[in-house]
């Protein structure tokens, strides 16, 4: 399920690049309407039961930043996962960041550049799943993934490295308890300098997540 969704405002954005990463929401025009069945078809499985192509019919006009806020509340019923939009084929103005604001959405100053992100912090979600992890007996890195992946349904072939970790948090489809989540590790006094160290490092990691946007957030208690 998505937690992000991209707006294509302008008729040029190649949409289809843009759906092995995330949802789209486009504006329609004839060449998108010729393309969004096999689009659907190549794409729809990974979004499922999501929309993973849909096309606005509602004429953008000659303010193309109301026309875009519009149907913020439309992509949020049909993304209920949703915490942040990429917005493409706009420029960055204060009318936009305005109109985003008003549905709990922040300017985030990514460190990627693609389109412009809108992400809802942690403290604007009605509904976190908390990861309750305890620490007690930790020696090694593999005692955090076991009760990581434990926690969040991970399959067994789940890689045990952060290239990992970044990608089946940040992108998902392959946990079974997705993001939003909090994950809260208890009793760090009780585990190895080891796990101290690797949990310093998984924590820097989630930090820089949560500042690109993503709606997680670890907590380490002593």
């Amino acid at each position: 399920m998505a937690w992000q969704i991209a707006v294509a405002v302008d008729e040029n954005i190649n949409v289809g690049a843009l759906l092995g990463w995330l949802p789209v929401w486009a504006w329609s025009t004839s060449q998108r309407k010729a393309s969004a069945d096999e689009l659907r078809k190549l794409w729809g499985s990974c979004w499922d039961p999501e929309p993973a192509l849909t096309l606005i019919n509602t004429p953008i006009g000659n303010n193309p930043v109301e026309a875009l806020i519009a149907e913020i509340p439309n992509i949020e019923l049909h993304h209920y996962h949703m915490t942040a939009v990429r917005v493409f084929g706009i420029p960055d103005s204060p009318a936009l960041r305005q109109g985003f604001d008003q549905f709990g959405y922040k300017f985030v100053n990514a460190s990627d550049d693609h389109g412009i992100l809108f992400s809802k912090p942690m403290s604007n979600l009605k509904e976190i799943t908390e990861l309750d992890l305890d620490a007690t007996g930790w020696k090694v890195s593999d005692d955090v993934y076991d009760a990581f992946y434990k926690a969040v349904g991970a399959p067994s072939w789940h890689g045990r490295n952060f290239d990992a970790l970044r990608d089946s948090i940040g992108t998902g489809a392959i946990n079974k308890i997705e993001i939003p989540y909090r994950i809260i590790v208890r009793n760090l006094r009780a585990a190895s300098q080891e796990v101290v160290d690797f949990l310093n490092v998984f924590a820097s990691l989630i930090a820089e997540m949560n500042a690109d946007g993503c709606p997680v957030e670890m907590r380490i208690e002593r």
